[in-house]
This record gives structure tokens, C-alpha cells and sequence, in this order.
């Protein structure tokens, strides 16, 4: 319930849908109301090692770059929305993985990058 809760707090609520279109405070609003149902879908989808093929699918956004040329490709940066609640399912498998390689015996004390800090 801990690892949810952390995950729910750090939804952006003003952060744009992905392809599934459930605005992020509907879905932080979810959670805190009814927690317990989607305990139970995160931890059914840990337990089996599913990520479910839908939230893997993305909407393609192209962002113009300021003071570029709108008919050239490189004058656009690609954004690839993903659905929230696959972000949320995300969170939770990267705080287990970091937990894990910070643990004594983890990471050696000699890795530096791609580190907290």
C-alpha cells in the first residue's frame, strides 16, 4: 500500500492523458478513494510479471522548436504520452529496483552514475 501511495503523490495532476484519455487527477482521485482495488490489480500484475500490452501503447505528440522551420523534421521534438496507469505500475517496479541495488551487496560503492545523488 506504501509503494502505491508513493507512486499516487507523484502524479502530475495537470499533466496531459495519454492515449487512454482518464485525466491524471481522475486517476489520483481513484486511488484515494478506493486504494484497495487498485492494490490488488498492481499486485496481481507484479505477481504474474504482466505489463499489460495497453499501457505500452503511446500517442506521438511533435513539439515545434522555437525559431525553426516548420517543414523540416528537426524542427519538431518527439513526446510520447504514455497512459498513467502504467506510469504508476512503472514507479513501483523502478523504487523496487533502486531499493534493491542500494541495499549493502548492491551497486558497488565505486558506481557513481545513474545513482540518486
Amino acid at each position: 500500500m506504501g509503494e502505491l501511495k508513493r507512486a499516487q503523490s507523484r502524479i502530475r495532476e495537470r499533466s496531459a492523458p495519454g492515449p487512454d484519455g482518464v485525466p491524471n487527477l481522475a486517476l489520483k482521485l481513484a486511488i484515494a478513494a478506493r486504494p484497495d482495488i487498485f492494490l490488488e490489480v498492481y499486485t496481481t500484475y507484479l505477481e504474474t510479471g504482466v505489463f499489460p500490452s495497453s499501457w505500452k501503447r503511446q500517442r506521438l505528440v511533435l513539439l515545434p522548436k522555437p525559431g525553426k522551420p516548420p517543414d523540416e523534421p528537426s524542427s519538431y521534438r518527439p513526446l510520447c504520452m504514455l497512459d498513467t496507469a502504467g506510469k504508476i505500475l512503472e514507479r513501483i517496479i523502478c523504487d523496487r529496483l533502486e531499493a534493491f541495488a542500494e541495499r549493502p551487496g548492491g551497486l558497488s560503492e565505486r558506481q557513481y552514475g545513474f545513482r540518486e545523488g
